[in-house]
């Protein structure tokens, strides 16, 4: 797969990406909460997507599972991600 067709599973929105600090557009992976009780949103730009996927399917290839493309953070796989 491409990597315009993997980022194409994704929504983007303007943002920072908690990766590499990059204000650019981000798609959305999900919070973390801390023990504080404060909430912390977790957004990848496009290049630390694609770095993070080309991890998962190396991590994939070592274990002999199928990669699917386009579900970080717990996103549907059928269709752009989405945020939970």
């Amino acid at each position: 797969m491409t990597p315009d067709a993997i980022l194409g599973l994704y929504n983007w929105t303007a943002g920072t990406c908690f990766r590499c600090g990059d204000e650019d557009f981000v798609t959305p992976l999900g919070a973390v909460d801390t023990p504080r009780g404060k909430r912390y949103e977790l957004d990848a730009c496009g290049c630390c997507i694609l770095r993070l996927e080309a991890e998962r399917r190396r991590y994939a290839l070592r274990r002999g599972i199928q990669y699917r493309p386009g579900t970080l953070g717990g996103a549907a796989q059928d269709g752009p991600a989405s945020m939970s």
